[in-house]
C-alpha cells in the first residue's frame, strides 16, 4: 500500500519514519524492530541503541570508533651444541600468538568488531656431520605453520536472536546478515563479511648436502624435498546481506522506511561448503663441481 503524499514526513529519524508509516497504513516489520533493538507502543517507539546507535541530533549522521583489543604473545628458542669433532646439531623454535578485537571496518557496535586471531610457529634444525677431512654432510630441517580465522564478533548469536530466518545454518552462519543503505548512511548494520579461514597453511622441508674434496676437485651435491598445504575457506556472504535503497515500498519511499516497513531492495546468501585445500610435493637434486688449475 502506497505512503499517501500527505502524510509524509521527513522520515530521516526513527519516530519520523514510523509516523510517515503509520499515517499511510503501512504496518512496521516486527523484524526490523527486533534487528534495531526498538520497542513500539502506539505511535511511541523507544530504542535502546543496541541497534541504531542514539543520536539525538538532527543530522543523520552517527559517530562512531571503537577501541582496538590487541594482545601478542611470541615466543623464541634456539640451540647450537657440539657434540664431539665430527657432530653438531643447532635448532630453534618460534611461537607467536596474536589475538586481535578490532574494527577492521566502520561498524556501529562493538559487539560487531571483528575477532582476528594469528598463530604462527616456525621450526628448524640442523645436523653437520664431518666423517673425514674430505667428507662434509649436512642435513636441514624446516616446518612451519600459520593458522589465522577471521571471525564477526556475533558468530555465536544465531540470526533468529535478531527476529530473522535466513534458511541457512552451520557454524559459520551465525550472526546478523549485513544490513546496508547504499549511500544514505555508511555502513549499515551488523559486522564485516567474515568468517573467513586462512590455514592451517603448512611448509616441510627437508634439505640434504655433500661435500666431497678429491685433488683439484671440491664437489658438492644433495637434494631437497619440499611439501605445501593451504587451507582456505572464506564465508564472505554466508550469514547473508540485504540491502535497502528506498523506492521499493512506493517510489518516494527512504531507504529506512522501507527498512522498518520490510521491503528490501535485495538480498541474498551463500550456500554450500567454500573451503579449499591444496597441497603439492617439491623436488629438486644439483650437482657441483668446483675444479681448481693450478
Amino acid at each position: 500500500m502506497p505512503v499517501p503524499e500527505y502524510g509524509r514526513l521527513r522520515a530521516d529519524s526513527i519516530p519520523d519514519t514510523i509516523a510517515d508509516l503509520q499515517a499511510g497504513g503501512i504496518t512496521v516489520s516486527p523484524a526490523s524492530l527486533q534487528v534495531a533493538d526498538c520497542a513500539l507502543s502506539g505511535a511511541t517507539v523507544n530504542c535502546n541503541g543496541k541497534g541504531f546507535p542514539i543520536n539525538n541530533d538532527q543530522s543523520i549522521n552517527i559517530s562512531n570508533g571503537f577501541n582496538n583489543d590487541v594482545r601478542i604473545q611470541n615466543f623464541v628458542g634456539k640451540v647450537d651444541y657440539r657434540l664431539n669433532q665430527r657432530h653438531s646439531i643447532s635448532g630453534m623454535y618460534f611461537f607467536g600468538n596474536n589475538r586481535r578485537t578490532v574494527e577492521d571496518f566502520p561498524e556501529l557496535q562493538s559487539s560487531w568488531r571483528s575477532q582476528i586471531r594469528t598463530r604462527a610457529q616456525v621450526a628448524g634444525g640442523s645436523w653437520v656431520w664431518v666423517p673425514s677431512g674430505r667428507w662434509v654432510n649436512e642435513a636441514r630441517f624446516g616446518y612451519n605453520r600459520l593458522y589465522q580465522p577471521t571471525l564477526p564478533g556475533d558468530l555465536n548469536t544465531p540470526a533468529s536472536v535478531y527476529g530473522l530466518e535466513t534458511g541457512v545454518s552451520g557454524p559459520f552462519s551465525r550472526g546478523l546478515p549485513r544490513l546496508g543503505f547504499g549511500g544514505y548512511f555508511f555502513p549499515g548494520l551488523g559486522g564485516f563479511k567474515w568468517p573467513k579461514f586462512q590455514g592451517p597453511d603448512t611448509i616441510t622441508q627437508f634439505v640434504d648436502h655433500i661435500s666431497y674434496t678429491a685433488g683439484k676437485h671440491a664437489l658438492r651435491f644433495g637434494g631437497e624435498i619440499h611439501r605445501d598445504k593451504v587451507t582456505n575457506a572464506a564465508y564472505g556472504n554466508s550469514r547473508g546481506s540485504i540491502t535497502f535503497l528506498g523506492g521499493i515500498l512506493d517510489p518516494a519511499s527512504t531507504p529506512l522506511e522501507d527498512y522498518f516497513a520490510g521491503f528490501p531492495f535485495k538480498a541474498s546468501v551463500e550456500v554450500g561448503d567454500p573451503t579449499l585445500h591444496l597441497h603439492n610435493w617439491a623436488y629438486a637434486a644439483f650437482l657441483q663441481d668446483d675444479w681448481r688449475a693450478t
